[in-house]
């Protein structure tokens, strides 16, 4: 896919991202006792190295542990392994989202050793959805980024739970936006929106038909998968 593999700085001074970082990140000291923080994922470490060098166009791979948080005090980090495929540029959103999904499922089939694609499962987050659920709930635009967080950088096991304590009306609607299968023809996942989201159902349905557009541009590839917005 023309990707080359690029890494992005280790470390970065903790007051920089000062109560916008996740709850379970892992910071450590230098020898001056300034406090650094380890990546918790791949894509902020990469957002800050784009913004820094104004990047306008690039296709970058990488597999790279990221650091949490230890169960125990004093412990190591916990040191999971991620991977991360990004485009920048272009300007042809749709093929490009679309491309990245094939991206992922060629990812875990070869990883996996799979022969096809039965029982693999895929959930699908798109930024303009939790968006408008976020502002049909009464999301205040100041907790917007703190829910982001909350969304992204905590684990499964733990996610559902922090949601129904944080925003219980929010993780109701996320729940009904799952049981909707994107690949579902486009009238019916219209009328199913309009009748779980009545509110904002005109803003809603074209961004979930834009994400069914992108899973019909490779369907092929999917068939056999298990698809979910979340």
């Amino acid at each position: 896919h023309g990707a080359v593999e690029m890494l992005p700085p280790l470390l970065q001074l903790s007051h920089i991202v000062a109560g916008t970082g996740p709850v379970d990140s892992f910071s450590v000291l230098d020898a001056a006792g300034q406090q650094l923080d380890l990546p918790f994922d791949l894509t902020r470490p990469w957002a800050r190295f784009i913004a820094r060098h104004e990047v306008r166009e690039c296709r970058r791979f990488v597999f790279d542990r990221v650091f949490r948080r230890p169960n125990v005090p004093s412990g190591q980090p916990r040191q999971p392994v991620e991977c991360d495929f990004d485009i920048i540029g272009g300007g042809n959103f749709l093929s490009e989202e679309a491309e990245c999904l094939v991206v992922a499922v060629d990812a875990v089939l070869s990883a996996t050793g799979s022969g096809g694609n039965s029982g693999l499962s895929l959930v699908l987050n798109d930024i303009s959805i939790i968006r408008i659920l976020a502002g049909h709930y009464g999301i205040e635009p100041a907790d917007f980024l703190d829910y982001l967080c909350t969304l992204q950088h905590v684990g499964h096991a733990r996610r559902s739970a922090l949601l129904a304590a944080r925003y219980p009306s929010m993780a109701s609607g996320g729940e009904q936006l799952k049981a909707l299968a994107p690949s579902e023809s486009g009238p019916d996942l219209s009328r199913r929106l309009v009748e779980a989201f009545p509110r904002v159902a005109r803003h809603l349905v074209p961004a979930v038909s834009r994400l069914s557009a992108i899973v019909a541009a490779v369907s092929p590839i999917l068939r056999g998968c298990q698809l979910s917005i979340d």
